[in-house]
């Protein structure tokens, strides 16, 4: 054999790829093809919701390590928790930072932080949803029209007074007026506002008992038979008997003065237990102590 044919044999044997050599290609082969696979199903996977990530082969969770999560907080098994367990206090008493209203003890998380809402405690305006603290206690972030439901008086726009919820110029029945003795709308102060009787002077239907001041400017009140709560919303000379205005004395001589329109025997039908009354006769039980059926 001549020097040309032992060359030309030697170079086609190298050329001729070995059995491990093929099946290192395939193998290679296989795990780009995998791979390129498994990238295109991630992209063509379902995004996570708002506020989880992919965790663990495409897998959402809130976290994946601690350093997805809030300041103070550490990730537990795609969740992020406080550091010592425990729920997520507002900014005020040490805590704040938040991804969902479950980790708050406010329930609440707004821009990633707890906060409590409206009349709940708080040591500063970061404590509250509406980022308005006074006085300890969260208020409304704007202020509130005349009229309008209120918390405090700090939250009404050019009324002094939060009165019975709402903002008013004045303060309503049963208001403390110890310190405003002037303030009542109905004008009388005893310590508290206290609403007119009768047919007395008043402004608004809010200063009289019977909830209604007339065009002239005195209060409507309630005639024989008109439904009333109280003594204070019936004429002089009628008393509440728990369902309508009647005549003082307990007994009747005519049908109007009884609240069905039905007078028996000189009296009126009898209050049940819990009515009101002046005596005895008036109620079914037949015994009347402190203005009450017995």
């Amino acid at each position: 054999m001549d020097d040309r044919t032992f060359d030309a044999i030697a170079k086609h044997l190298a050329a001729r790829p070995s059995r491990r050599g093929v099946l290192k290609g395939l193998v290679g082969g296989l795990t780009a093809s995998l791979a390129l696979l498994l990238r295109r199903h991630r992209a063509e996977a379902a995004p996570c919701p708002a506020g989880t990530r992919p965790c663990n082969g495409n897998t959402c969770k809130q976290c994946c390590r601690t350093r997805h999560c809030p300041k103070g907080q550490t990730c537990h098994k795609g969740t992020c928790t406080p550091r010592g367990g425990g729920c997520v206090p507002i900014p005020g008493l040490g805590g704040g930072g938040c991804l969902d209203n479950t980790q708050c003890c406010s329930l609440t998380c707004q821009d990633e932080v707890c906060c409590n809402g409206l009349t709940h405690f708080c040591l500063t305006n970061d404590d509250c949803c509406s980022g308005h603290c006074d006085n300890q206690t969260c208020l409304s972030a704007t202020c509130i029209p005349s009229g309008e439901a209120c918390f405090r008086a700090a939250e009404c726009c050019n009324d002094p007074f939060c009165s019975g919820g709402f903002c008013s110029s004045c303060l309503a029945f049963g208001d403390n007026c110890q310190a405003n003795p002037t303030a009542c709308c109905a004008g009388i102060c005893t310590g508290i506002c206290i609403c007119v009787e009768g047919t007395g002077a008043c402004t608004t239907d809010d200063d009289c008992c019977s909830g209604s001041c007339s065009n002239d400017g005195h209060c409507v009140c309630g005639a024989r038979r008109t439904a009333c709560e109280s003594i204070a919303t019936c004429c002089e000379g009628l008393f509440c008997n728990g369902t309508c205005c009647v005549p003082a004395n307990a007994p009747c001589t005519i049908a109007d003065a009884c609240c069905d329109g039905s007078c028996t025997n000189g009296h009126c039908p009898c209050a049940p237990l819990g009515g009101i009354c002046l005596d005895d006769d008036q109620c079914c039980s037949g015994s009347c102590g402190n203005n009450g059926c017995l």
